[in-house]
C-alpha cells in the first residue's frame, strides 16, 4: 500500500504556520514588520509592540485603511520613534 500525501489547502497551510488568526491580524503583523524594516533601514530603532502602542497602531492603521487619513499613522510613527529613541520616555518640550 503506497503512502498518498494529502494536498493542503492554502488556509490550512497558513493556520499550521501562523496559528488561527484573521486576515486582518496577519495584515497588521506584516505591516508592523515592514514598518520596522523601513525604520531600521533609515537608521531608526525598531518599534516595540506593547499593549498601549498596539492599540494606537491599530487605530491609526484603520484610519488610513478606511478613510485614507495618513495623519494619524504619521503621528503614531513620529511619537513611537521618539519614544524608542529615548528609552521608552515620551519627550516633552518645556
Amino acid at each position: 500500500m503506497a503512502f498518498q500525501a494529502r494536498q493542503e489547502k492554502p488556509h490550512e497551510v497558513r493556520e499550521r504556520r501562523f496559528g488561527r488568526h484573521t486576515d486582518e491580524q496577519l495584515v497588521r503583523a506584516i505591516a508592523w514588520l515592514l514598518s520596522n524594516m523601513v525604520l531600521m533601514t533609515l537608521g531608526h530603532p525598531p518599534l516595540t509592540a506593547n499593549e498601549e502602542n498596539r492599540l494606537a497602531y491599530s487605530g491609526a492603521l484603520d484610519a488610513f485603511n478606511y478613510a485614507a487619513e495618513l495623519a494619524p499613522l504619521e503621528e503614531f510613527f513620529m511619537v513611537e520613534t521618539l519614544t524608542s529613541r529615548h528609552g521608552g520616555q515620551h519627550s516633552e518640550k518645556k
